[in-house]
């Protein structure tokens, strides 16, 4: 009964410290999933209502909305790193000052067709 304990739990450690592995492709300790790599882009159309926010793709600013841009994409349609857009509405009443809206988007999200600002939120468009 002991060695069969003992038998369970070198093949536990060994499997623990070895990480998973699926084919050749090693997963590092930690993650959910495989990484990709980036296998081309995609184009994601960038609304907002009212219309004219500055748009900022993780940090660079690339003009006023509406307008597309172009995003990486793994094979399987996901990003393949974090990425972060921004929308800058400016106030009508200049002591207001700006609102910013933030959409964060990390490996497990799905690169959507589109996304929707509004001063308060944003949201996917999904195909």
């Amino acid at each position: 009964m002991n060695s069969r304990i003992f038998s369970g739990a070198v093949v536990v450690a060994l499997l623990g410290l070895g990480g998973c592995t699926t084919g050749n492709q090693v997963w590092p300790s930690g993650t959910l999933a495989p990484v990709e790599a980036p296998a081309g882009v995609a184009r994601v159309r960038i609304e907002s209502r009212p219309s004219g926010a500055l748009i900022a793709v993780d940090g660079r600013v690339v003009g006023h909305a509406p307008l597309s841009v172009d995003v990486p994409v793994t094979r399987h349609g996901f990003f393949p790193d974090r990425l972060v857009i921004t929308a800058r509405f400016l106030a009508e009443d200049q002591s207001y000052g700006p609102v910013g809206v933030r959409a964060g988007f990390g490996v497990l999200d799905k690169v959507p067709t589109g996304i929707v600002f509004t001063p308060d939120t944003f949201w996917p468009v999904r195909p």
